[in-house]
């Protein structure tokens, strides 16, 4: 009987487990380990934040403003929002760039609001993927492409019906008056005197800055998935075919603790192939999940330094406030819960008939129109 290399500090709960046993516990030495690693990650991630930060700084006020000249247009800047994140698999990474770089002046609350909304739509595109893995059992896949899609119908319809009337009326900027932080120091003192002792220069630390930002965002998800799995697999099947606000609930309390909605949406895949729950559960945990995956960037925010550290905060706060009144929205309007049931399974549907077909979708959808959008306002421009 062959075993499957485990990582440091996991043991099985009947040994030895045998090859694509998915299950594994952790001793208490491995969970002390994992720990120390998240505690590492976020220390570094607040790192991330100051060194983009300072190195955005450094730079002449020209060449900080021409890094940012794509989110002049809020279009192009959605269009880069929703390629950023499928290609770094991670819209907290995205959010997170964008809070740091309002918070150094070079890019407007009014430019960043695109990006964050690109990135509700960018980050959907994981669970999608996933459900590919089902594609051999034609109706498996069905139901895990469906209710990957209820994400992403979620996110594109709350996106089609608040980018408008931001554009128009910019309620967001409205709504979050400017908020007076307490002296960043008090939060991040140790951070950033390590960080004052760093050679800094321009795009270097810019460079140095995203690079940490997206390792500690990788490493705090990959650790807390080890930690929490089995947290994950009671909550989703306790909350999954309950009342609406329980799956709201489990999905909130579990993308808090993961802090990746993808991983949380991903996770009720199996379960929806089993036939655990229906549409009405999965939406639910989505619109918790999507709630709960904006902690990060409002962390991040108090960890930026200098004038606009308010402006960052109410940039953290405009993807709380999408993604709370996207949840509100869905539970009190049942027309536009029954359209995103039927659109998701529509594409279910469609994915069943043509694997191919579904994978021309995402590759259009995620990367062939905001690369063309991207392309037609260079070349424009």
């Amino acid at each position: 009987m062959t075993t499957s290399f485990r990582g440091p500090g996991t043991i099985s709960t009947v040994f030895p487990l045998e090859e694509g046993t998915d299950r594994v516990a952790l001793s208490t030495a491995g969970k002390a380990v994992r720990i120390a690693v998240v505690v590492v990650a976020v220390f570094l991630l607040v790192l991330s934040v100051y060194l983009v930060a300072l190195g955005v700084n450094e730079l002449s006020a020209t060449r900080a403003q021409r890094m940012f000249d794509f989110a002049g247009h809020p279009i192009v800047a959605l269009a880069v929002g929703v390629l950023a994140t499928a290609l770094v698999q991670s819209s907290s990474t995205v959010t997170t760039f964008t809070v740091a770089a309002v918070a150094t002046g070079a890019l407007d609350l009014s430019s960043a609001i695109p990006l964050i909304l690109g990135a509700n739509i960018g980050t959907t595109i994981t669970p999608l993927l996933i459900s590919f893995s089902y594609v051999r059992d034609k109706d498996a896949f069905r139901r895990a492409h469906a209710t990957a899609a209820l994400h992403f119908w979620f996110n594109a319809i709350g996106v089609a019906l608040v980018f408008p009337l931001e554009y128009f009326f910019g309620p967001a900027r409205r709504l979050l008056p400017e908020i007076s932080l307490p002296d960043e120091q008090l939060w991040f003192g140790p951070v950033f005197e390590i960080a004052t002792i760093l050679p800094v220069y321009g795009g270097w630390a810019i460079l140095a800055g995203v690079v940490l930002l997206i390792v500690s965002i990788h490493l705090i998800d990959r650790q807390l998935k080890h930690l929490l799995t089995p947290l994950a697999w009671r909550v989703l099947g306790h909350t999954s075919h309950r009342s609406a606000l329980a799956g709201f609930g489990g999905g909130l309390m579990l993308t808090l603790l993961i802090q990746a909605s993808s991983a949380t949406v991903s996770a009720t895949l199996p379960f929806a192939t089993a036939k655990l729950a229906d549409a009405r559960g999965y939406l639910a945990i989505i619109t918790g999940a999507n709630v709960g995956t904006t902690f990060i960037a409002v962390l991040a925010a108090f960890a930026t330094p200098g004038d606009f550290s308010a402006i960052a905060l109410q940039a953290a706060l405009v993807h709380v406030l999408f993604n709370v009144a996207g949840a509100i929205t869905v539970a009190i309007i049942s027309p536009l819960r029954h359209l995103i049931y039927r659109l998701a399974e529509y594409q279910g549907q469609q994915a069943q008939r043509s694997a191919w077909s579904a994978a021309a979708f995402i590759a259009v959808i995620w990367f062939a129109l905001p690369a063309l959008c991207m392309l037609a306002y260079t070349i424009t421009h």
